[in-house]
């Protein structure tokens, strides 16, 4: 969603993607799954490789100016971060773009829908 691109054109953001995994690597520790961010950085990368042409679904939504699952996902992570006493940089900047990009919508067509903070 902050870049705005096909899945494919991530590859361009490595630095940003280690950072995002590293700190979910963290999480996953404090929640007793052990997994190194470079397994998840390997993963991310198959993903990013497998679905190149496609455009995310939440960045479809942010098109269509339909509420995201960011909080159900970044959201959940950064609740979970919180309990463990952890800073999560890049997710929480992250989440906060999604939150900014949705508050810039036109309210009135969008109505109810998905919860509007992880706080």
């Amino acid at each position: 969603v902050f870049y705005e691109c096909q899945n494919g054109a991530l590859r361009a953001y490595p630095e940003q993607i280690a950072q995002l995994c590293e700190e979910i690597s963290w999480v996953m520790e404090r929640e007793g799954q052990n997994v190194a961010s470079d397994s998840l950085q390997d993963i991310i990368f198959d993903v990013i490789e497998s679905t190149a042409a496609n455009t995310s679904s939440m960045l479809q939504d942010v098109r269509a100016q339909r509420l995201t699952e960011i909080d159900y996902i970044s959201g959940f992570l950064l609740r979970r971060a919180r309990t463990h006493g952890l800073v999560l940089t890049e997710n929480t900047r992250l989440y906060d773009i999604v939150k900014r990009k949705e508050s810039h919508y036109d309210r009135e067509r969008i109505g109810a829908g998905l919860p509007g903070t992880w706080q």
